[in-house]
């Protein structure tokens, strides 16, 4: 565990880095059906070289995104999927000399069957980002699932200008 200087959540102040293989996974088992997996990365200067690395994040084997931190941005990916298996793999790939992986949380939660029984398990959810329209902070949404609980987190975002569309009917 590095720790972190900065003033960020406790969570997001330490982080783990994988300097000495180019792949580097975490096996963990899970209740088959819809699961959610959520990676977070806050770089933070916590080496000094004022160079946040970029890496890939797989999930079972698969190309998941390409991570690309930055100084003092906390950054996440999120996906749901079905697993159809007692276990699930998350793999930090290195594919740059001397940028090393590494990742700041990881969270697993499986999600009661019926929450997402419209997602084929052949596919995933991505999320690209959730906004608070209208908010001046992040909002955190608790959601209370059979199985788990779910932090939902939305980004402030303040709409600064807008039309005035007109329409008659008739």
């Amino acid at each position: 565990m590095v720790q972190s200087s900065n003033t960020v959540s406790h969570v997001m102040s330490t982080l783990r880095v994988f300097t000495s293989r180019k792949k580097n996974c975490y096996f963990i088992s899970v209740d088959k059906g819809p699961l959610l997996v959520r990676a977070s990365f806050y770089y933070g200067n916590y080496d000094r070289k004022l160079s946040p690395p970029s890496f890939d994040l797989l999930i079972d084997g698969n190309h998941w995104t390409k991570v690309i931190t930055s100084l003092d941005k906390l950054l996440y990916y999120e996906v749901v999927y079905v697993v159809e298996s007692d276990a699930t793999n998350i793999c930090l790939a290195q594919t740059q000399p001397n940028q090393f992986p590494f990742i700041s949380a990881l969270e697993v939660r499986s999600l009661d069957p019926k929450m997402y029984s419209y997602v084929d398990p052949k596919y995933a959810l991505f999320v690209r980002s959730r906004f608070a329209y209208g908010a001046r902070a992040t909002v955190r949404y608790i959601m209370i699932d059979t199985l788990a609980i779910v932090v939902l987190v939305f980004f402030p975002f303040r709409v600064t200008f807008y039309h005035v569309v007109l329409t008659t009917c008739g």
